[in-house]
């Protein structure tokens, strides 16, 4: 819960509009339906379609020569059959490596995809939450955000993003840009006095916390100021029930199919 004194102000005048079509509580296929499909790849996003998720989350990563790609971890090495740092590596290398293998046989050659393909692929099917890692922020800075800016214009993308980040440097930089996209802020907390300044400082679409961390106090406080509050991530349905129950408008899951039924309740 917000702090006693903290500054008080209007509701956010932000895109309030990103859901407004879509009934809460809501399901959010965490890293595409990676329950179904190897997560952070086209086949996870066509699955998290096919579930009619409202919204895809994928993690954003750079390789050597500034290509934007989905990847979560910092290395290569659990979710491809390449080793070490994305950053470290050319596209042109990156993009021989197989990102199914290891989620199942039939899975075999799926690739890294890059930012622009999930583009082209989501335009009009399902929102996206495009997480930007501190490290990810951290290697490309400026310039990652000035690229990552051209391709949602260029895809006519900025009104079905969102971007979130548990890097406050990178949504500070985000706000101070001519066009920018819904932010939200991530953290593994209870919303505190320094969350609630950074949201009010980059008039944030939401707040995201771990399951761990949800209150009913903090729902009240995040809705009353016009902030939607999600969850990540939720196991099974009974979970995303509760935390449904305590006042979040969302949570992130593995499978959309699984929790589906309670995301529908009214």
């Amino acid at each position: 819960m917000v702090p006693t004194g903290a500054k008080q102000r209007p509701k956010s005048k932000g895109p309030a509009d990103f859901f407004a079509s879509v009934p809460r509580p809501f399901v959010v296929a965490h890293r595409g339906d990676s329950a179904r499909y190897p997560e952070n790849t086209l086949a996870s996003i066509q699955g998290a379609i096919a579930a009619q998720a409202p919204m895809a989350e994928v993690d954003l990563a750079l390789s050597r020569d500034r290509k934007i790609l989905l990847l979560h971890d910092e290395t290569l090495d659990r979710t491809t059959d390449g080793t070490g740092a994305s950053w470290e590596q050319d596209w042109a290398d990156l993009s021989r490596l197989d990102a199914g293998g290891w989620f199942g046989p039939k899975f075999l050659g799926e690739p890294l995809p890059l930012l622009s393909q999930l583009l082209a692929l989501a335009q009009g099917k399902i929102r996206l939450n495009l997480e930007i890692k501190p490290d990810t922020f951290e290697q490309g800075g400026e310039r990652f955000l000035a690229d990552l800016m051209a391709q949602l214009e260029q895809a006519k993308m900025l009104d079905q993003v969102l971007v979130s980040s548990f890097s406050a440097p990178c949504l500070l930089a985000l706000q101070g840009r001519p066009q920018v996209p819904p932010l939200s802020y991530l953290s593994e907390g209870p919303l505190d006095r320094p969350s609630w300044e950074l949201l009010e400082t980059i008039d944030a679409w939401g707040f995201h916390t771990e399951v761990g961390a949800v209150s009913a106090a903090d729902a009240e406080e995040l809705k009353g100021r016009g902030r939607c509050y999600l969850a990540y991530t939720a196991a099974d349905s009974q979970q995303a029930r509760s935390l449904f129950a305590l006042g979040v408008d969302g949570v992130f899951a593995n499978d959309p199919h699984l929790l589906k039924p309670a995301s529908t309740t009214a």
